[in-house]
């Protein structure tokens, strides 16, 4: 356990800003007081570029929501995860169904100015997938960026921010699509709904990067919504140090991630 080996955890403890000095990171300063650290590891999700920009490093990260349901109990159906266009799913042990919108799931972005940092990444790709994208206009953020003159000031970052507004309409053309599948689903119902934040890379790969910034700082975000499924990979494939360059071995049972933030940078095609 992290516990056992020294770790200490600071619940509901704010970050605010990576301090560096010579080229290399000394700490972390928090709502609670400075933290003096060699290494800095940044995985905050959504909230990853405000965090990374106080270290001199630009993350291209859309944050999007992303919806799914539940059924009333059921007896067992399948023990397999189901993910297919329109649909997908998995039953707990109590019976209740989880669904997905499944491939190509429908998601949703609020607009606001922070966007114009980052258009010339995202603006190829939105236009390429504008049909999964639902977009509006993210007012109150907006009018919260220009009263703090910033669209990536840390001081922005919500604490213990309400989730996102569940699309119900979108998850119940998915429990539609899913009941003509499993006819069984049909003795069901829907009891509630829930959405999620999702950290969106512009290649939808993880941005894994320990030399993007000061020496010390490393980057995890960009998983896209599969951070618990190619979690165990990531640690085993990076976690140890690696020469600059170095790619991962090609026996691995996970695809290959690519492994420098700023690859987005370079305009690369969305890799498929």
């Amino acid at each position: 356990m992290p516990a056992a080996a020294g770790a200490r955890f600071a619940y509901g403890t704010k970050a605010l800003r990576v301090i560096s000095a010579g080229g290399r990171v000394t700490g972390l300063v928090t709502d609670r007081g400075v933290v003096r650290a060699g290494a800095v590891v940044i995985a905050s999700g959504v909230w990853t570029p405000p965090l990374a920009r106080t270290a001199g490093v630009r993350v291209p990260i859309m944050p999007v929501s992303l919806s799914e349901c539940e059924t009333t109990p059921l007896p067992p159906l399948f023990t397999q995860s189901i993910r297919a266009f329109g649909f997908g799913g998995h039953q707990r042990p109590s019976g209740e169904v989880v669904l997905s919108a499944g491939v190509n799931a429908v998601v949703r972005h609020d607009v606001t100015l922070y966007d114009l940092v980052d258009l010339p990444v995202w603006g190829p790709r939105l236009r390429a997938h504008r049909r999964d994208v639902k977009l509006r206009l993210g007012t109150r953020r907006i009018l919260q960026q220009i009263g703090a003159l910033s669209t990536l000031s840390p001081r922005l970052v919500p604490k213990g921010a309400p989730p996102p507004t569940p699309d119900t309409r979108i998850m119940r053309r998915a429990f539609a699509a899913m009941r003509e599948v499993l006819p069984a689903l049909r003795d069901a119902s829907i009891r509630r709904y829930w959405a999620g934040m999702i950290d969106m890379s512009p290649d939808g790969l993880p941005i894994i990067d320990g030399s993007a910034g000061p020496r010390g700082l490393v980057l995890v975000t960009g998983l896209s919504g599969h951070g618990l499924t190619i979690g165990p990979g990531d640690r085993q494939d990076h976690g140890r140090p690696r020469p600059e360059g170095a790619h991962r071995p090609p026996d691995r049972g996970v695809p290959p991630i690519a492994l420098r933030g700023r690859r987005h940078d370079a305009g690369e095609d969305d890799l498929t």
